[in-house]
């Protein structure tokens, strides 16, 4: 467990619509829940991609009720361990069990809509339960091998947050 009084940030990638990082700058960064899991779905309704809602639980399960964060930014990180984190809107979980060659235009749209971000949290002086993380996800492992995943299973304050686009 690492101690939330240390001078230190952890690190967040993803790629997001313009919708999603105003809803994080005012609501602060939220835990995977059944709430973030339907605004997702609602997203890909938007752009006529229908998705199995049960398969899709039954597979972002592997995460359940936390956000992922790693130690290092994004100018030292191994780009390649968070590539499909910010080159796919979704990630790879949205990749890998939603889209398919009858919505490979959707998530083309969706990608070229979304920008991706590194959402860098302050957690000196915060009191949170911080776990070091060792999930099956294949993502995972790999920022494992470059840096220590830690995982936080509850809300951000949008104060502690700086969003940073780390597109090209």
């Amino acid at each position: 467990m690492l101690h939330s009084d240390m001078s230190h940030n952890l690190y967040h990638y993803t790629r997001l619509l313009p919708e999603e990082k105003c809803r994080i700058e005012q609501e602060g960064l939220a835990p995977l829940s059944e709430e973030l899991i339907q605004s997702k779905i609602a997203i890909l309704t938007r752009y006529n991609v229908s998705c199995n809602h049960l398969n899709f639980i039954r597979n972002i399960d592997e995460r359940p009720d936390n956000i992922c964060f790693v130690t290092q930014k994004y100018e030292t990180i191994d780009t390649s361990a968070i590539e499909d984190l910010t080159t796919n809107w979704g990630g790879e979980i949205i990749r890998h069990y939603i889209f398919d060659c009858h919505h490979l235009a959707a998530q083309q749209l969706l990608n070229q809509e979304s920008t991706p971000f590194q959402i860098s949290v302050d957690i000196r002086g915060l009191n949170l339960n911080i776990y070091e993380g060792f999930s099956s996800n294949p993502m995972s492992e790999m920022i494992l091998n470059s840096d220590m995943e830690y995982q936080i299973k509850e809300k951000i304050p949008s104060e502690r947050l700086t969003i940073t686009d780390i597109s090209e």
